[in-house]
This record gives C-alpha cells, sequence and structure tokens, in this order.
C-alpha cells in the first residue's frame, strides 16, 4: 500500500471519528436538555415546551358538558313543575266556575228529585276535583326537590369551575418561575440549535383560550346585586354598553328584547339600513311597530357582560319610546327583583349557554 494512500485512509477515519464524537456530543446534549425539561414538569407540544397542567386543564374542561347537561336539567325540571302547577290553577278556576254554574242549576225553580240528586252529585264530584287540585297546588315538596336538585348541580358545576380556575393559578405561577429559570432558558436554546427550530416556553395558546373560557362560564354560576331606580312605576337600571356608553335601561322583563329608541341607536352607532332583518313589535298600547334588528357588541350590568346581544331599533316615529332591558340579555340570567328595596339580583344560567 503506498504512502499517499495511507494518509488518505486515516485522514478519512479521523474525519469519521471526530463526526461521530460530535455527533455523540450533541445526542448527549440533547438528551441532557430534555431530562432537565422533563424534571421541570415541561413537555413538547409542537415547538412548545408546556407545563402537565395545561392537560389537567383541558381534562377538566370536557367534565363541564356533563355538569351543564346537570344543571340544565334539573332547572327544565323546576320549569316544568311550575308550569303544571299554574296548569292546576287555572283548572280550579275553570272548575269553580263549574261549580256556581251547577249550583244556579240547582237552586233554580222546578226540578224532579233525579235531577236534584244528579246535580248534587255532579257538584260533589267538582268538589272533590278541586280539592284535589288544592292539595296539589299547596304542597311545595315538588318544587323545594327541584330547587335542591338545581343547588345540588349549581353547587357540582361550581366547585369544579373553582378547581379550574385554581389549576390555571396554579400553572400560571409555575411559568413564572420557569420563565426565571436560567437552567430552562439554556435547555430551550440548546434543543433548539440542535434540532434547528425556534423552541418557546408556554402557556400555549390553547391555554390562553382555555383561560378566557373558563372566565365567561365563571358568570354562570355568580351572582351580583344591582341598583335600580324607581321611577313612579318604572325601575330603571344602569348599564355599560359596547364597553364605553354609560347608559339606563328600564328593566322590563316583558319585553323580548333589549329595544334601542332612535337617539340612543346614534349615539351608540348604530345604523338601520333598508335591507337589515325587521320585526313587528307589541308596545304598551297594544299597538304594532316595526323595529331592526341589529347587535350590540357587549351589554354589562353590573359585573354581567354579554357580548353580541340582540337588540330592536326602534323606528324614528318612536323617538319618546324608553330603552328597554329586555329578554335577549335577561335570557342569560334568572333574576329575582325586590321593588320595595329597589334591588335586582341577577344569576348566571346555564340554560342559556356561556
Amino acid at each position: 500500500m503506498s504512502g499517499v494512500l495511507k494518509t488518505r485512509l486515516c485522514y478519512l477515519a479521523m474525519t469519521f471519528l471526530v463526526v461521530m464524537c460530535y455527533e455523540t456530543s450533541a445526542l448527549g446534549d440533547e438528551d441532557s436538555a430534555k431530562r432537565l425539561l422533563r424534571s421541570k414538569g415541561l413537555r413538547k407540544v409542537q415547538l412548545t415546551y408546556v407545563l402537565r397542567g395545561e392537560g389537567e386543564l383541558r381534562k377538566g374542561i370536557r367534565q363541564i358538558a356533563p355538569l351543564e347537561r346537570q344543571l340544565r336539567n334539573a332547572i327544565k325540571k323546576r320549569d316544568t313543575i311550575e308550569k303544571q302547577l299554574d296548569k292546576g290553577e287555572q283548572a280550579i278556576e275553570l272548575l269553580l266556575e263549574e261549580r256556581r254554574r251547577l249550583n244556579r242549576k240547582l237552586s233554580s225553580g222546578s226540578r224532579t228529585w233525579r235531577r236534584y240528586n244528579r246535580l248534587v252529585g255532579q257538584i260533589n264530584d267538582v268538589t272533590d276535583q278541586i280539592n284535589i287540585l288544592r292539595a296539589r297546588s299547596k304542597s311545595s315538596r315538588a318544587i323545594d326537590e327541584a330547587d335542591g336538585e338545581i343547588g345540588a348541580a349549581r353547587q357540582a358545576y361550581s366547585d369544579h369551575i373553582a378547581s379550574l380556575r385554581r389549576k390555571i393559578v396554579e400553572t400560571q405561577k409555575a411559568y413564572k418561575v420557569l420563565a426565571k429559570d436560567k437552567a430552562v432558558e439554556a435547555a430551550l436554546a440548546e434543543l433548539g440549535e440542535i434540532l434547528d427550530k425556534n423552541l418557546s416556553l408556554g402557556p400555549s395558546r390553547s391555554f390562553e383560550a382555555n383561560l378566557k373560557r373558563i372566565g365567561k362560564l365563571e358568570l354562570i354560576v355568580a351572582s351580583a346585586v344591582i341598583d335600580l331606580r324607581k321611577e313612579g312605576n318604572v325601575l330603571w337600571v344602569d348599564t355599560v354598553v359596547n364597553g364605553k356608553h354609560n347608559l339606563p335601561f328600564v328593566f322590563d322583563t316583558g319585553a323580548s328584547y333589549v329595544t334601542i329608541p332612535p337617539d340612543m341607536a346614534n349615539q351608540i352607532g348604530l345604523s338601520p339600513q333598508p335591507g337589515d332583518r325587521s320585526i313587528s313589535l307589541t308596545i304598551a298600547d297594544g299597538s304594532s311597530v316595526r323595529a331592526t334588528l341589529m347587535k350590540l357588541d357587549s351589554l354589562k350590568v353590573g359585573e354581567f357582560e354579554i357580548e353580541d346581544v340582540v337588540c330592536a331599533v326602534m323606528p324614528i316615529e318612536m323617538a319618546d319610546a324608553p330603552p328597554l332591558l329586555g329578554g335577549s340579555f335577561l335570557q342569560h340570567f334568572t333574576y329575582s327583583i325586590d321593588p320595595q328595596q329597589g334591588i335586582l339580583t341577577l344569576t348566571g344560567n346555564s340554560s342559556a349557554g356561556p
């Protein structure tokens, strides 16, 4: 073998050893960096190293749906019971009227004893039906049980949301600590160089999105007491429209929509166009008007803010109509009013959805 050939072979062998040593060193550095990040509770998701808490949060959010269904079903059950009781009251009124009619026939002029006995029997039957319905309507057991189910379901939902909020706070604190950890910073930089990727430390975009979602879900079980102003027989409540307009509205449970008079619509930047959808609304005097359906970016009452609220903009001839806080906002809540104290209590209602 010539000297030149031996030299070339030695050169190739040395180059191979250098490359092998470099790759072995790089693999060792990569494994070391990965071990360090794992020891910090981090795992790689695409190009971001995230904490296990993010996965636990996603799992917890998936568990919300059955809790929501349980709460919705409990609310629907109570509504059904109330409707049944209302129907019972209506039936009692009809039966009372029937009994009065039979008594008038009984006290009328000529009658045979057979007709008399038949009327008495009919009156007794009607009276029995009235007594049965009254006994049912007086019994609050069904309503109390339904209220208990709603309370238990709401508490389970509230506890779960609170646990997710604690997980969020815990994860956010951990990220703040890791962001200051020089070893984590060095490991990410080293891995990024080895893999030729721009790696980063979480939180991930999905975590930020879930954070916003939890904030909205918390409204479902929140409650707030809001002051009302009484002017004559009308109750007014202060609102914030589109995040910047402080405007009073009449609290009107009979209105299907939030309604906006034309001057207020102009003030908040709503401009109905000829092609916009319109609906017929029945106003207080019983007459009908055409109003334009539009959307408010947001409407806030107390601590509750609802986005994309459908509203009805009144026509120009209804310039004197008051703004009404109606069903398109109130459907998101259960509420009670103490007119004597001037207090409105709003509670988030999952039957309308977060």
